[in-house]
């Protein structure tokens, strides 16, 4: 009897103990629920406090803007039902509230509730081909962020309603296509493409969407448009071929995607540089490679009388003198004690 007393003895403060610690998290947690949900309130306040101040001021039109920014779903719709213009445009770059949406788009790449909204301003009239003040509609701005989903409905609307609006061009002459590829977003071109995007369309630069791509060294993209290039012989002599473009930026894996019949490998610019020239004087040994493997001459001479080996001399690319003096590049028109240097 006197050891079971002592065992209550013993486990009571034990017990006590526990339930002292139980409650202690409890009280702990509830706390924190409180700090939390508090938190959340003043965050909501504060945004609520936001909204209705930029709501409550300006016109209509900024309103239906500030609504579709914040993806106000509800109050787009309040506001159209109040005879807001669905197609009314900002006085400083004259976007409407599609171009809002897709610039937002771009944060959040098209999500639900994002293409929600789409479909409530298309359903209420909005124009998918208007254009703002540097001439882009609201699929040129979703291709440059590669919003797939979003371009998608827009050119799904403009084939319902028979609109031109995958090859609308904005005041650089550029289309979707044009900025998709500019921008390396592989997918959107690819869509792009394959709704019906004429792939070869000139820029203001003069530039087709394959000058971009060299550009970029985006090769997924160089490699949907390769089929369709006419090839160096077609170009306007104004024009810079594609292959100049990836020498400039040594990007040999892009235009290696070309078909070698299309291209001209001695082509000489202005200055008469080749390709050659240039992927030699930046250093580019391994473009330098594949242009010799396509049988690029190594002799042509620039305005300034230089050989593509002189020109790697001239800025010390000792690998590509080494390539273009193993490949047979001639040495009677380069000094040969720089030759010599490296070889």
């Amino acid at each position: 009897m006197d050891d079971e007393s002592d065992k209550e003895v013993l486990v009571a403060p034990h017990k006590t103990q526990r339930e002292s610690t139980v409650m202690r998290e409890r009280k702990e947690s509830a706390r924190s629920e409180r700090h939390s949900h508090c938190a959340i309130e003043m965050e909501n306040l504060a945004f609520k406090n936001s909204e209705d101040d930029l709501l409550s001021s300006g016109s209509n039109k900024n309103k239906l803007h500030y609504a579709v920014r914040k993806l106000c779903h509800k109050k787009c719709e309040e506001l159209l039902d109040e005879g807001v213009q669905v197609n009314s445009v900002d006085e400083t770059d004259s976007s409407t509230a599609l171009h809002v949406l897709a610039h937002k788009a771009s944060n959040n790449k098209g999500d639900q509730e994002t293409l929600k909204l789409a479909s409530l301003l298309i359903e209420r009239g909005a124009q998918v081909d208007a254009k703002d003040s540097k001439g882009n509609t609201p699929l040129h701005i979703a291709a440059i962020e590669g919003v797939y989903a979003l371009c998608e409905v827009l050119i799904q609307q403009a084939e319902a309603t028979q609109k031109s609006l995958v090859n609308c061009i904005n005041v650089k002459r550029m289309t979707a296509l044009h900025l998709a590829v500019q921008e390396g977003q592989c997918r959107v071109a690819e869509l792009l493409l394959g709704r019906g995007a004429t792939p070869n369309v000139k820029d203001s630069m003069l530039w087709f969407p394959l000058h971009y791509a060299m550009d970029k060294g985006c090769v997924t993209c160089c490699r949907a448009l390769a089929p369709f290039y006419p090839g160096d012989t077609a170009l306007t002599k104004k024009q810079e071929p594609p292959l100049m473009v990836a020498a400039k930026k040594g990007h040999y894996n892009t235009f290696k995607e070309l078909s070698s019949e299309k291209l001209n490998v001695d082509y000489q610019d202005e200055n008469n540089n080749t390709a050659l020239h240039i992927t030699a004087k930046k250093g580019f040994y391994k473009f330098v490679i594949v242009l010799l493997d396509l049988h690029a001459s190594p002799e042509p001479l620039n305005t300034c009388g230089h050989t593509p080996l002189m020109s790697a001399v001239t800025k010390d690319r000792e690998k590509c003198v080494t390539v273009l003096a193993e490949r047979g590049a001639s040495m009677t028109t380069t000094p040969l004690i720089k030759v010599m240097f490296f070889i």
